[in-house]
């Protein structure tokens, strides 16, 4: 699933061959494990994988899955559209800036077409 969320989130298109290719390759090795010891996987069982999507990308939030600096630089990358769950609501908007130090996204809003900051927690991006 991590690899999967790269493919996604990486920009740069040799980025998103390897990790497609890597999902592919892991695709391979679960399907073949999972089936020499008769095993779900989240590739056959719709419910099993509804279960591990549920559990790593939680409703309005960051995904679990980002497990470098490198990972969320390209999540809360410039320019990428993002969803803002603010309590009042949610909100479209696309990102400008991100500061991982304060942990701020300023977030150019689609209905106001004003820039906001809002802490990260809060954005979750359009993939």
């Amino acid at each position: 699933m991590t690899a999967e969320l790269r493919r996604k989130i990486y920009t740069k298109k040799s980025d998103k061959q390897y990790w497609g290719k890597v999902c592919e390759w892991k695709e391979e090795k679960i399907r073949d494990i999972t089936e020499r010891n008769h095993m779900p996987n989240i590739f056959d069982d719709k419910e099993l994988r509804k279960e591990y999507y549920t559990k790593y990308y939680p409703t309005n939030k960051v995904p679990l899955l980002l497990a470098c600096k490198k990972d969320l630089a390209y999540y809360f990358n410039c320019n990428a559209d993002v969803l803002v769950h603010n309590g009042r609501g949610i909100r479209q908007g696309t990102i400008v800036d991100a500061d991982f130090d304060t942990n701020i996204a300023e977030v150019n809003m689609a209905d106001t077409q004003h820039i906001e900051n809002h802490p990260l927690t809060i954005v979750r991006r359009v993939i």
